[in-house]
């Protein structure tokens, strides 16, 4: 028997069992710095978030920024929202500042949730903003409303339709008692919207 090429079957298991022990301390590792990170952002508080939102050059931590300024609903985050809702050239975050700022009771984001409703040109961050100014029932955002129930976008049309709901003055209620809807579920949404504020 050839003792020099036969492989040794304790150091050939001892090998694998230290690339296994090897591997695993690398992914918890990885869970501990995911874990970690995400601690860290909770914990941040409103001037924290705004740093992100301004500072940051990852994507994924203004967007997670912009959502916490939202939870937190704490006014001084405005501007910088307003302006990452302008400027940002990633939607996901210009979506999740239009959604913070439907959270946070202040007139003082108006003309920019307006304007975003007007000249946005991705459906979904227009979606947020349409949903924010029915949220806050801002009467101003009525014919900018109004003008979307023309989009070629359901879901634009879907939310324009429950926001004119939720300013639910008589204007607002006008344009949707004209409106013709295209589809099943706009009409649905109609009924339930006419149905609210003729029992009141």
């Amino acid at each position: 028997m050839d003792l020099e090429n036969e492989t040794n079957p304790i150091r050939s298991g001892s090998t694998s069992l230290g690339f296994m022990f090897l591997f695993i301390g690398v992914v918890i590792l990885a869970l501990f710095f995911v874990v970690f990170k995400s601690l860290t952002y909770q914990n941040k508080d409103t001037f924290g978030h705004i740093a992100d939102l301004k500072e940051s050059d990852e994507t994924e931590e203004r967007v997670y920024s912009a959502f916490r300024l939202g939870e937190l609903a704490d006014s001084t985050a405005v501007p910088q929202l307003i302006f990452s809702l302008k400027n940002d050239k990633e939607k996901f975050v210009r979506i999740r500042c239009a959604e913070a700022l439907g959270k946070i009771k202040t007139t003082s984001s108006v003309d920019a949730l307006i304007e975003t409703i007007k000249n946005d040109t991705v459906s979904d961050v227009k979606i947020w903003a349409i949903w924010s100014v029915g949220n806050l029932k801002i009467e101003k955002a009525t014919e900018p409303l109004a003008n979307e129930l023309n989009s070629k976008n359901t879901f634009v049309r879907l939310n324009a339709i429950q926001s004119l709901g939720e300013i639910g003055t008589e204007k607002s209620l006008s344009f949707l008692e004209n409106y013709k809807p295209q589809n099943t579920l706009e009409d649905s949404i109609l009924q339930v919207v006419r149905k609210k504020f003729n029992s009141e």
